[in-house]
């Protein structure tokens, strides 16, 4: 496989709570930060966490068309920019993000060879569990769920699907060590298969045996 049409950035998306942040943080790969225009919490770093803008440069960096995707989130602004997913394939190393659906459908469109949508799935009653042990408002966590059957349906366009249910017992982060192991072996990295399968329920299954 030629190195130049190799997926070399990891994509996960899915609903909220589903465990996302866990298993990009499991793969260890190299993360592109994101642009927010809230200010930054205690302990955050500018070029690190987020870079930390204003609303006015972003809203004017959307209109330019630099911004991959963007969204609003509570009155702030949150976005990838195009150049900094350039910079991320050319210097050809393992890199992650987390995108929404239609951010990653954008992504995987405009390099379809080199980028790997990895869907993570979780039941609701997981994600509902996960969210109300976060420090977070009853209004932030209901509005966080409204979106699960949207975010599972659109599990669809992914390369691969993982379960990262509860009584999955940890196949999630299984998968994603096969995934780093098999990106540190080889530098023409894996072939991802046509899409996700699905269970007969209508989700998607577990990308791994339990």
């Amino acid at each position: 496989m030629n190195e130049a049409n190799s997926p070399t950035m990891i994509v996960f998306q899915g609903p909220s709570a589903s465990g996302k942040t866990t298993l990009q943080a499991r793969l260890n790969a190299r993360r592109i930060v994101t642009w927010t225009s809230r200010s930054p919490r205690p302990g955050e770093k500018h070029g690190v966490d987020y870079v930390f803008s204003t609303r006015t440069e972003m809203d004017e960096m959307e209109r330019r068309g630099l911004f991959l995707e963007t969204t609003l989130y509570r009155g702030e602004r949150y976005g990838t920019t195009l150049d900094a997913i350039r910079q991320a394939l050319e210097a050809g190393e393992l890199t992650s993000i987390i995108l929404d659906a239609p951010g990653a459908a954008k992504l995987k469109a405009l390099y379809p060879k080199r980028v790997l949508l990895v869907g993570v799935y979780a039941e609701r009653e997981d994600c509902r569990r996960r969210l109300a042990e976060r420090e977070l408002g009853e209004a932030d966590r209901q509005a966080r769920l409204s979106g699960y059957e949207e975010e599972v349906r659109a599990l669809r366009q992914c390369d691969l699907a993982v379960n990262n249910s509860d009584a999955c017992g940890g196949s999630a982060l299984a998968l994603v060590d096969c995934l780093r192991a098999g990106f540190g072996a080889s530098a023409a990295g894996l072939r991802a298969r046509p899409g996700a399968s699905e269970a007969s329920n209508g989700m998607p299954e577990a990308a791994e045996p339990d």
